[in-house]
């Protein structure tokens, strides 16, 4: 089994099976509501992920998703879809094993932050990850300036979270 937590123990989580996948997530939400310039987070079967102990406070961070949260100490613990969730995306630092689940891929380099480089050979999507797409296949190269493929990997309302006027929101 698989736990986890929030900083100041008032939520405990558990997963009942086995990681899907897990990567660094670089887009401006992530960003803007953890604090950070990068989220490394965790993928599980959203059936086997529960509350232990408590319970988070729920934030509805875009018309698609979800961001779990103590109420207490803020702690980020996971994200979610809002309709018919299939997975759970735990932020891996909030998991008791954090070493363990190594991410394998960035997504949404799009948005990373000019400033901040991870020095890695990992692949990199500009968007989401392809479905089906195994880590180290269809990444992003740096000379392929043709996104055109990328946008069918965002929900259809995703163009509501580009920050045009540039205030965050």
């Amino acid at each position: 089994m698989i736990e986890g937590g929030c900083h100041c123990g008032a939520i405990r989580y558990r997963v009942d099976e086995d990681l899907i996948d897990a990567g660094y997530c670089h887009c401006d939400i992530c960003q803007q509501t953890t604090g950070a310039p990068v989220l490394a987070w965790s993928r599980f079967p959203f059936e086997s992920f529960s509350y232990a102990e408590g319970h988070p406070s729920v934030y509805e961070s875009s018309e698609w998703g979800q961001r779990e949260f103590c109420g207490t100490c803020g702690t980020q613990i996971c994200y979610r879809d809002i309709d018919d969730p299939e997975t759970v995306e735990v932020n891996t630092a909030t998991l008791d094993e954090p070493e363990s689940f190594e991410p394998e891929y960035h997504i949404f380099t799009v948005d990373q932050l000019s400033w901040f480089e991870i020095d890695d050979d990992l692949p990199r999507y500009e968007r989401e990850r392809p479905e089906g797409s195994e880590s180290g296949s269809d990444a992003d190269d740096d000379d392929d300036d043709d996104d055109e493929d990328d946008d069918d990997q965002k929900p259809d309302d995703f163009d509501d979270y580009d920050d045009e006027d540039g205030d965050g929101r």
